[in-house]
Order: structure tokens, then sequence, then C-alpha cells
């Protein structure tokens, strides 16, 4: 007998989203990556009052001073405070991941959803493009796309969601593909929903989880491309401090004064996560990468624990003359498989 309409399935589905978000604050590496995210939001929106020195501030009795009271990281050739400039530039390295994610994801996600949930002809051009924009190197594309339109911020960071596009596109397909098979979606045609209304609002919900966790991967790389592109001389332009372009700066000056490379250096990559490569691109890069897949255990929208009950004997069972026994079989994120003998234990 397969109880579906268990009276116990609500309260259920409840207490797992509650405890969703207690496992997530548990994690210990995810605690520290959420702790240095938002450590490094606060810096770079309050830089005007935590800098010591304006960032563009140029002294040219005072260049390459290595790290002191006054300069507390230092200063580059022309005598810039580099701590100040790590400050200020965390905004324009910052907002520009998160407007690369944001591109990306208004223009892939709706294309993903309506090439799994349609299928067809449609399904085949979408990803036929997706296809040929991923046969080239993603950051090869965007230093093209940026040689051809001209340098500048705003084009690194179109180029970026452009290329970004069709990673997360293919997750929203992948995702609507398995969601549509579902029952809740016959449910929802049955009651006269329109096509567009289950896409809105039943199946992007549920496609959630994958889309939070790539958004997350995707702003890491963001962080680390728009300072390849800087670093290059491709994106932001002297003398708008940004950590790409003041690691370009003070290479130049790696052996004379090391504190103005390995410094800018810091930011993008952060151990123990990921082999810092730099130091002032170093926590962020990493970090954005952390949260994600925790987090969704406790907030995915409209997702309740779907438990089945199949109550049967076994063979032996039958012929013992004792009771059968109970399998519960929780399908939720943090479920998936069964223990047989309780009705209301799983395995996680």
């Amino acid at each position: 007998m397969i109880d579906t309409l268990s009276p116990t399935r609500s309260l259920e589905a409840r207490a797992n989203r509650a405890g969703g978000l207690p496992r997530f604050f548990r994690s210990g590496a995810v605690l520290l990556s959420l702790s240095i995210l938002l450590l490094m939001i606060f810096v770079a929106l309050a830089a005007p009052l935590i800098a010591p020195h304006p960032p563009d501030e140029a002294r040219i009795g005072k260049s390459l001073k290595p790290i002191s009271a006054e300069h507390w990281l230092g200063t580059d050739k022309e005598g810039r405070d580099i701590f100040s400039r790590i400050l200020y530039g965390a905004r324009s390295t910052l907002g520009g991941a998160a407007l690369v994610v944001l591109i990306s994801g208004l223009i892939g996600i709706p294309l993903g959803l309506i090439s799994g949930f349609y299928g067809g002809w449609l399904d085949s051009l979408i990803t036929r493009v997706w296809d040929l924009v991923l046969a080239f190197p993603p950051l090869l594309l965007a230093f093209v796309i940026v040689a051809t339109f001209g340098r500048g911020p705003l084009t690194a960071v179109l180029a970026l969601g452009i290329v970004y596009t069709p990673m997360i596109s293919r997750v929203a397909r992948s995702a609507a593909l398995a969601e549509r098979q579902k029952p809740y979606v016959e449910a929802a045609r049955a009651v006269g929903s329109g096509n567009l209304r289950i896409l809105a609002l039943h199946i992007f919900p549920n496609c959630l989880t994958s889309l939070i966790v790539q958004a997350t991967l995707d702003v890491g790389y963001a962080i680390l491309d728009l300072a390849a592109l800087s670093f290059l001389g491709l994106s932001v332009q002297p003398p708008t401090a940004d950590w790409g372009a003041m690691l370009a700066h003070g290479q130049s000056y790696l052996f004379i004064a090391p504190n103005a490379a390995l410094a800018s250096d810091s930011p993008t990559t952060c151990p123990p996560f990921s082999p810092p490569p730099n130091i002032a691109s170093a926590p962020s890069g990493a970090q954005w990468s952390r949260p994600g897949p925790p987090l969704i255990l406790g907030v995915r929208p409209n997702s309740p624990v779907l438990t089945t009950r199949v109550r049967s004997r076994s063979p032996r069972a039958a012929r013992s003359g004792r009771p059968g026994g109970s399998r519960c079989c929780c399908r939720t994120p943090a479920t998936t498989s069964c223990t047989t003998g309780s009705a209301t234990t799983c395995r996680t």
C-alpha cells in the first residue's frame, strides 16, 4: 500500500526546511568563507571611511616605500598608498563580477528554461548556439570581444557576461528537463495553467538549487577573469584602483619593492581553499564557491519532502507470520537514500 497523502508529510517538509539553515551554519568551512565574503563586501562599501589615504593621491617623495605605520602595505611607484587602493579596488572587482553573473543569468536562465521545457527545434537551435560559443576558450573569446568593441570596464563586463551565459543556460536547461517530467507539472496542466505560468511559477523555483550553485561558482571565476583583463590593460584603466591593474603595475618592481606586487595580488585567491596566485584577489575568488551548495538545503522554494511509505511483507516475514518492515524513501536535497525498518528515518 502506498501512502501518498500522509498527514505528516507537510510537517516533515517544514522540519526539513527549518533544519537546513542550522546545518548550513554548522559548517566551519562555509562559515569561514561567508565571513570573508561579508568582510570584503563591507570593506568595499565602507572604503571611504576605512582607507587612511586617498587612493589616487600621488607623492613622488614617497615612491616605493616599504611597509610602515603610515603605509600599512607600502606605496607604489607614484607614492600612492597600496592599502587604500586595495580597499577601493574591491569596488570595481566585486561589483564587476556581480554584474557579469547578473548579465549571464538574465540572458541564460530564461533561454535555458525555455529550451529544456519546450524541446524540439527550439532546444536544438539554442543548444547549437551555446556549443558554438563554448567551442572557444572563454578568456580568449572575452579578449576578442574587448579588442573589437574597445577596452574599458563596461566592455569587459559585457564580454564576460556573454562568455558565461552558455554555462548557466545549460544548467537551467538540464534542470528544466528533469522538472518537466514531475507529476506537479501534469497537475498544474490539469487545473488549466498555461505553459508560461508553469514555467515561471513551478519549474523555475524548483530549478533554483542548481542555479544558485552555478552562480556562486561563476562569481569566483568572474573575479579572476576581470583581474586578468585588468592586468592586460583591457578593463579598468589607470589611475582607477583595480586589483588586476595594481598587480600589473607592481610586477615591474617585484625585486625592488616586492610589497607593491604581493600586496595587490592578495585579494583574488585564498588558502586553504585554492592556490594563492595573488594575495589581494585571493580571498574573494574562492570564497564565492563555498556557501552555495550548503545554503540551498535551507532555502530551496516549493520543494516539499516527497515521502513515500511502502508497506510490504517480505517472503520470509510472510512465512513466519511476522509483520513486514517499513521502508521510507525521502527525496530531498539532503536525503537521497532509504533505510529499511523505520518509517521516519532516512539516511543522509
